[in-house]
């Protein structure tokens, strides 16, 4: 599943920078909150946050680093 095709995930600005694709909420905006995933090495993958609180989460493919993305945006959106 590519990440735009995602349901939850398309309503979001994506970005991609030094090879991490990036979520937000607010194009340019990184204080609106973001999402962003990096690639690790084995297809690991490194999804981080910065609302409310900062947090990573490390995850072991692509379809659960998509699926922590959702979630994390999902807390976005409801705020």
């Amino acid at each position: 599943m590519r990440p735009l095709t995602h349901p939850e995930l398309r309503m979001f600005c994506p970005d991609v920078s030094m090879g991490s694709l990036i979520l937000s909420r607010k194009p340019f905006d990184w204080a609106a909150g973001l999402v962003k995933i990096t690639p690790l090495e084995a297809g690991h993958y490194r999804v981080g946050s910065t609302w409310p609180v900062a947090s990573v989460h490390e995850v072991s493919s692509l379809h659960e680093a998509l699926e922590v993305a959702a979630a994390r945006l999902r807390s976005l959106s409801e705020a």
